[in-house]
Order: C-alpha cells, then sequence, then structure tokens
C-alpha cells in the first residue's frame, strides 16, 4: 500500500513540473544572478558621480533624470524590483570596478566599451552609439597644416600633441587614430579643452554629446575651436551596461530587453528625446 502511495505522489511530482514552468512559478529554477536581485528586491546600479546631460542629472531635490536613469529604472521594472542607485565612482573605471567586485549588479552610465574594461566585465549590446569629434585649435592646426580635410588620414601621420583625460577610454582612442602623436594627460575634461583652447595641445577627441554640452556651456569658443565629427562605423563609441563577468544569465536577459524594447539611439535621438536640457 505504501509503495503505491509512494508512486502515485511520484507521479504528481512529474506531471506538476511542466505546468509550474510553463505558468513561470518555479522560482527556484531561476539563475542565480537573477535569483539575486529578486531576492534581494532591488536592482543595485552603479552611475557616474557627476551629472552629464543628457544621460543623467539630478534636479535641486536630489531626484534623477536622464536617458541611463530612465533605462535603468525601466530594466529593475522589467525584473519586478526596485531600483538602488550608487553614485559614488569618480571615473568611469571606478564604474567597472564596482561591477567587477560584485558592489553593484549593473554599471549603466555612458559607459564605452573598450577591451581593457572588457578584461574585468561583460558588456551589453551599445544601447546609444556615439560619434568621436575631434575638436581642434584653429590657429595651431593651421599653422602645423591640419585642414581636416581627409581627417583620418591626416590624424594618422600627425606628429604633435593631443590632450586627453587620464584614465578615460579616449585616451585609447586618440591613440589609435594618432599613432604618431604625443597625448598630454589631464585631470578633467575641462583642463582638456582649456589646454586646445590655448594651443597647449592641437587637437583633443571627445564623444559628440560631450562636445555639444561644451560648446553649450562655453558659445564664445567655438569661434577658436573647430570640430570635425568622425562618421567611420569603425570609430564609433559604443555605450554598453556592464555586467559582472559571473553574471551570464543577466547580461542575456539585458540584451533581450533592449533588443525588444530600445532600439540604439545615437546622439541625434538623445538630443531630440530630451530636448528641454538644450533650451537655454
Amino acid at each position: 500500500m505504501f509503495k503505491k502511495l509512494f508512486y502515485r505522489l511520484c507521479w504528481l511530482c512529474l506531471i506538476s513540473l511542466p505546468a509550474q514552468a510553463q505558468n513561470g512559478t518555479a522560482g527556484t529554477l531561476l539563475p542565480p544572478d537573477i535569483q539575486k536581485i529578486k531576492d534581494r528586491g532591488s536592482l543595485q546600479v552603479a552611475m557616474y558621480s557627476k551629472d552629464v546631460i543628457p544621460y543623467l542629472m539630478a534636479d535641486s531635490m536630489g531626484q534623477l533624470s536622464g536617458n541611463d536613469v530612465d533605462l535603468a529604472r525601466n530594466l529593475a521594472a522589467a525584473l519586478q524590483v526596485e531600483i538602488s542607485i550608487d553614485r559614488s565612482a569618480k571615473t568611469f573605471n571606478e564604474l567597472v570596478d564596482l561591477v567587477a567586485s560584485g558592489k553593484a549588479d549593473i554599471g549603466l552610465s555612458l559607459i564605452s566599451r573598450t577591451l581593457g574594461r572588457a578584461e574585468k566585465v561583460r558588456f551589453s549590446h551599445p544601447y546609444v552609439i556615439v560619434r568621436p569629434v575631434l575638436v581642434l585649435n584653429r590657429l595651431t592646426a593651421s599653422r602645423a597644416g591640419f585642414d581636416g580635410n581627409n581627417p583620418l588620414k591626416e590624424m594618422a601621420l600627425f606628429r604633435g600633441q593631443l590632450a586627453e583625460p587620464k584614465g578615460n577610454s579616449y585616451i585609447d582612442f586618440a591613440k589609435a587614430a594618432f599613432p604618431k602623436a604625443s597625448v598630454l594627460e589631464l585631470a578633467t575634461w575641462d583642463e582638456v579643452f582649456n589646454a586646445v583652447f590655448e594651443g597647449k595641445a592641437m587637437a583633443t577627441l571627445r564623444d559628440e554629446i560631450g562636445v555639444k554640452n561644451y560648446l553649450m556651456k562655453y558659445p564664445e569658443r567655438s569661434v577658436q575651436l573647430k570640430t570635425i565629427p568622425i562618421t567611420d562605423p569603425a570609430r564609433a563609441d559604443g555605450l554598453g551596461i556592464a555586467v559582472n563577468s559571473n553574471s551570464t544569465h543577466l547580461l542575456s536577459w539585458i540584451n533581450l530587453y533592449l533588443e525588444l524594447n530600445y532600439p540604439t539611439r545615437s546622439a541625434e535621438d538623445l538630443v531630440r528625446i530630451y530636448a528641454k536640457y538644450y533650451k537655454k
């Protein structure tokens, strides 16, 4: 009798498994990287400490808005959890380190995907693709015979001095684009632009949103600074969401979310969607 009862219970368990899987009720079947977020009840997101229009901005009350904030909130909502944002990272490499060390589930804050960073974390497909822009001191470039008519060829042959921020992905981009040039590494983008404006360096490379934001802040400098967008797709700067190297299922989930809900955006898309931040 007990043997029959045992077999009947086993049979009931077996036929209930497909129904549980179909209805999505088998919580124990979730992979560990997703289950950890569900158990905690929040998605931990590392973001850059400084405001950058239109990605990440805080108002006078500390309320966050912007493209990356909206995307992070939508990811958390799709996972049916709350969101927890950590803005302690002073650099983008620190953002990557927070994710690599497991202190954040994801890093979502205009992080350029580079080979060096990919040694520490995994990256999603690009959610934004921006073009690098060459910013030149008109007078210094003219004296150097750099007219920008064939920028990629001129960049490959240039032997003068560039300026880029320390620890920024654009140092790698600049060294690849200007293999014969020397790079002056400075602490901040403001110092970099000042060096170009004052003629201490002939040029810098920066993403088109960063250049737009700078010239919006200092419109009078557009007279002395010349901008040349680099339109070669191979040089494009893809911004990705960083996840821990062990979070393989979370990465697949994020990529599927982006595919279904978030067509890759360009700089023009961002400026159009968040136009209110560019109005004076």
